[in-house]
């Protein structure tokens, strides 16, 4: 991978990657709310009184969770509008937030006793060079977590990812064998919840596989469309809307009073049955010495 490639994927993400919204207006983005939160929940119980450096931290929401127990926050991101929101909204002792520039973490070897970058590591051209630094920065011994979606519930074998700020999306072993060369220790898991909520993510990410699977179509109307009478063009341009109608159809807006009717407490995460979770969490521990494997 070139340099001017990741530094044109680093520019759309931190200039184009839409800030995260912590007032939810739909299920959908009720379930990822929670998806996000329990993450930092459980990042949090493992922090508790450590120093911590939080990747990719976007708005700052899930730093200052941490914040709740771990000694020093520190929340960084590629983004200075995220870092400029981060600063403004979230003000106590013991988090500071920092723009990075996605290429290298600016803090000496084995500063952190625990690492988080949560949804990030999807969205990354240079992962190598990424997972280097965060191997070099956190303890030996410490703990790195990372989470990311479940390709398995959102793309077909060998499809490019349909969110179109993610790079590459990674099923468990993929997922593992990837951090495997980098940290002590990999243990991935799976995050899962109450049968209705699951539903609801599930089938969000159906969905987009849908309408990801009529972009060919699409494509294939644009040709045909050239060759063939405009009567039979304007029967397929009908045909063409309604399966992109009924693949787009399901996003809910949120009833206020549903605000409430899941909490974390709702979601959980196993070891077991991973192709079907909505997300993974990997726990990394850090090597003695520092650092992982070039690759």
């Amino acid at each position: 991978m070139s340099d001017s490639a990741h530094a044109k994927n680093i520019t759309l993400q931190s200039e184009h990657h839409p800030l995260v919204s912590v007032e939810p207006k739909t299920r959908e983005e009720l379930v990822l709310w929670l998806v996000q939160n329990k993450a930092y929940a459980e990042a949090a119980a493992i922090a508790t009184g450590l120093t911590v450096l939080d990747v990719g931290c976007n708005v700052g929401y899930g730093s200052d969770i941490l914040a709740n127990s771990a000694a020093q926050v520190t929340g960084v991101d590629v983004s200075a509008r995220a870092i400029a929101v981060a600063t403004e909204r979230y003000r106590r002792g013991g988090l500071a937030f920092r723009e990075v520039d996605g290429i290298t973490l600016p803090f000496d070897d084995a500063s952190f006793d625990v690492v988080t970058s949560f949804q990030v590591i999807e969205h990354l051209q240079d992962v190598s060079r990424y997972l280097q630094e965060i191997a070099r920065v956190v303890k030996p011994g410490g703990k790195v977590l990372f989470t990311t979606p479940n390709r398995d519930i959102r793309l077909d074998p060998g499809m490019k990812p349909w969110n179109k700020f993610h790079v590459t999306e990674f099923d468990a072993s993929s997922l593992s064998a990837l951090l495997t060369p980098h940290f002590a220790g990999v243990e991935v898991r799976g995050l899962f919840a109450e049968t209705a909520l699951y539903d609801i993510e599930f089938e969000r990410s159906q969905r987009m596989l849908r309408l990801a699977r009529q972009k060919p179509l699409a494509a294939l109307h644009g040709l045909i469309s050239r060759v063939l009478p405009v009567r039979l063009v304007a029967k397929l341009e009908g045909m063409l809307r309604g399966l992109l109608k009924a693949a787009g159809r399901g996003a809910t807006p949120l009833d206020q009073a549903e605000l409430w009717r899941w909490t974390l407490d709702d979601l959980y995460y196993r070891s077991d049955g991973l192709d079907k979770s909505m997300d993974f969490m990997a726990v990394c521990t850090g090597r003695q010495g520092g650092g992982g494997q070039a690759t």
